[in-house]
């Protein structure tokens, strides 16, 4: 079956307006996981910051031997944080350490995602933006040419009626 180029570009019209229309979908989706895990991270970053306090109030005022060297601020501040990445890494803090850290990840892969999809309606968007405008280009150039034909034709009858005449 034969389409001409007029039926070939409605076609590859409305196969980009179902793309549009399914990435339409997909970016809404991609926003509201984004956001979604944004939500996450934010409630479990705040649970997580409140169990580091917690832990470093603990190591703050738990007993230690006396010792007869005094330790500078920054030595405190060494072994304060050496305690902390032991307690990240396998100790109190590591389950919650790791879910934050996943948290983070998910997040930063949906924000990925969000931008993919953006990016994809956008292309898609201006892919059926440009064949909206050869469609229209090409329905008014036909006009022209039957507005042209119904004019060349409307002239041969009054010539023909003329000739007629005489």
């Amino acid at each position: 079956m034969y389409n001409s180029p007029l039926q070939s570009m409605v076609q590859d019209g409305e196969e980009i307006l179902r793309n549009l229309d399914e990435t339409s979908r997909n970016l809404e989706m991609a926003i509201e996981h984004k956001f979604a895990t944004g939500r996450r991270l934010a409630e479990i970053e705040a649970t997580y910051k409140e169990m580091e306090s917690e832990y470093l109030v603990e190591q703050l005022y738990r007993d230690q031997p006396a010792s007869p060297v005094k330790l500078l601020a920054a030595d405190k501040e060494l072994i304060r944080d050496a305690e902390l990445v032991k307690a990240r890494t396998s100790g109190k803090l590591a389950p919650a350490w790791n879910m934050l850290n996943r948290a983070r990840t998910e997040h930063s892969n949906a924000q990925m995602a969000f931008e993919q999809m953006e990016t994809r309606f956008r292309a898609t968007r201006l892919a059926s933006e440009l064949r909206a405008a050869i469609l229209l280009t090409f329905a008014k150039g036909q006009r022209v040419i039957v507005s042209h034909l119904v004019t060349h034709h409307s002239h041969q009858k009054e010539s023909h009626e003329r000739f007629n005449e005489t």
